[in-house]
């Protein structure tokens, strides 16, 4: 069910486990997450560092946990950074560290209902002089969305679940019960299918569980695979929820920028040569008009990216597994897991024996890859590799966009969804500049002093060259490193073109086409959509096209003292 990769691109995936405030059996589950391809991981007592009030990271996840810094969490969310499912973590909902909320949408189709998840450890709280468990303090207090999946340890008992559970046992379950069946949840669980395992139980508890609401029950799909384990004393419990419809488009995030490392640039210049003698694409300009410029920018612009595509591969987004990793641990795993499956069907002490050394020696190899994966890292770094270290030891968190607060007409509204940010932002951030008068031109003059020639090779290649290959492409993914490498077989078409395009004062609307990307000021609080700032990432072609008219201005209002003398500031 899992491997079918097609299936994943219409459901979500999840994948739910207590793992006992062990970090092994954290990566475990997160390598298990890897092999399974599931979007999301819900943990239950997950291992967190008390002195720094943070857990295990991992490159291909994002770390959804309480922003507490004095109570330790109880639950965490991993959720997969490739997945086309997005989240928003609903902290204005529920600040309990032992319940987490989060929003998911379909980034692919925004048009699709939210789904929210709630991911609970009931238990008391570790707050002092505070008894009362988490259903009863911060649950019934929520009023969950129409469409919701509520899953975790909830260390109840009660006849809907288990049927061999007593009325009288039923009755700390109350509360639970009460709250699910107010709100129309339906039991995702298979019936009197165990998942807590422990030597001295007679048989196994079933407190793992998963709820949903009526909207969505026949889309949810609840199951466990005895195939996969991590030694811990609750089974691994898998769910999914499918979609109404698919959108069989590129994930966004897989449209990555070109890997230069495995360019074919010799082939890319032989190819531009051929090409540019093209009758579609060869140079045609007879006479100086706006049109006939856009054609022949169009045209350039075509051609490279054409063959850019053909001779450089784009870099491939890939999750990795964790550098200390190997195939030796995986056996191991499931040699555990053969030992598990064992001791559950025969309950023997020789057995349950077996299965402890197996749990007890995969752990320790876990420990110990780590530890020599580590120490062999820090033994041959060299150069920049040290500052590395450093980097490495520093717990940095991702932040994802928070709720936004939103001022709306005299009324402060709640940003939550995707949408709704965008929406905000585009009328916070892209406000319509002010209306000015045209200035009057009848008494201009120019002067003699202001020389204005012709463009020259020069200038371009100068312009061109002068660039920094590090500057981040345009919506053409054309950068300056590629302009570099194929300036020598296009020098002849670049002349042509900027000297028409200047001399006619026309700037290509192809090249005009930029990707704003939304950064958040420094010191600003990320809830007000006012903290936030636009920068515009603009095609490199049009870059250099500014640059020759940015160097022939500077240099006419230096030359001529148009400038203040005491003018310090973008002098050249």
């Amino acid at each position: 069910m899992l491997d079918d990769k097609e299936s994943n691109s219409s459901r979500i995936q999840f994948l739910q486990q207590n793992v006992d405030k062990n970090d092994s059996k954290m990566h475990t589950c997160l390598q298990i997450d890897l092999e399974l391809n599931i979007d999301f991981v819900l943990f239950q007592e997950p291992f967190v560092n008390t002195n720094t009030m943070t857990t295990i990271s991992h490159s291909a996840y994002y770390c959804i946990m309480s922003e507490s810094e004095e109570i330790r969490s109880r639950v965490m969310i991993f959720a997969k950074k490739s997945s086309r499912f997005q989240f928003c973590q609903r902290s204005d909902i529920c600040s309990d560290t032992d319940m987490i909320i989060i929003d998911i949408n379909d980034s692919l189709n925004p048009e699709t209902e939210v789904i929210q998840l709630i991911n609970i450890y009931n238990e008391k709280s570790l707050t002092e002089n505070n008894n009362e468990w988490t259903v009863k303090r911060s649950l019934q207090n929520i009023i969950p969305a129409k469409n919701t999946i509520i899953c975790g340890d909830f260390n109840s008992h009660h006849s809907w679940w288990n049927s061999a559970v007593s009325d009288s046992d039923s009755r700390k379950a109350a509360d639970l019960v009460k709250w699910l069946k107010d709100h129309q949840f339906d039991l995702q669980n298979e019936s009197d299918n165990g998942t807590f395992h422990r030597d001295n139980l007679t048989r196994a508890s079933v407190i793992d569980l998963v709820f949903s609401t009526k909207n969505i029950s026949q889309y949810t799909s609840w199951w466990k695979n005895s195939e996969y384990d991590i030694g811990s004393q609750h089974d691994m419990i898998f769910f999914s929820v499918a979609r109404e419809s698919d959108v069989l488009v590129e994930n966004p995030i897989y449209s990555c920028q070109y890997n230069f490392e495995k360019a074919d640039w010799k082939n890319l210049i032989k190819d531009i040569s051929a090409e540019q003698n093209n009758e579609k694409l060869s140079w045609s300009l007879k006479e100086l008009s706006a049109e006939s410029l856009e054609f022949e920018a169009e045209k350039l612009q075509k051609l490279v990216i054409n063959l850019v595509e053909k001779h450089i591969p784009r870099k491939k987004l890939s999750e990795k597994s964790k550098p200390w990793w190997s195939d030796e641990l995986k056996i191991l795993r499931k040699e555990m897991t053969k030992y598990r499956r064992k001791w559950r069907k025969y309950s023997d002490n020789q057995v349950e024996k077996e299965y402890h050394e197996a749990r007890a020696n995969y752990y320790y190899e876990v420990k110990k890859a780590k530890s020599n994966c580590w120490n062999n890292f820090l033994e041959n770094a060299s150069g920049k590799e040290i500052f590395k270290a450093f980097q490495y030891t520093k717990q940095n968190k991702v932040e994802k966009l928070p709720i936004l607060q939103y001022q709306s007409e005299n009324k402060k509204e709640k940003i939550i969804t995707f949408q709704e940010k965008c929406n905000a932002f585009l009328k916070t951030l892209f406000i319509k500049p002010p209306e000015s008068i045209e200035p009057s031109w009848a008494d201009y003059q120019e002067s003699d002093d202001w020389i204005w020639p012709e463009v020259t090779r020069d200038e371009i290649k100068t312009a061109i060259f002068t660039s920094s290959i590090k500057k981040a492409a345009g919506p053409d993914a054309i950068s300056f490193l590629i302009l570099q490498k194929i300036y020598s077989v296009l020098e002849e078409r670049f002349y042509k073109l900027y000297k028409a395009l200047i001399q006619f004062e026309y700037h290509s609307k192809c090249w005009k086409e930029a990707v704003n990307m939304i950064l958040r000021k420094e010191n600003r609080k990320a809830t007000i959509s006012k903290s936030y700032r636009v920068i515009s990432l603009l095609n490199c072609m049009r870059k250099v096209a500014e640059k020759i008219v940015t160097t022939r201005l500077s240099y006419i209002v230096e030359s001529s003292n148009l400038l203040n003398l005491n003018q310090m500031s973008d002098r050249r």
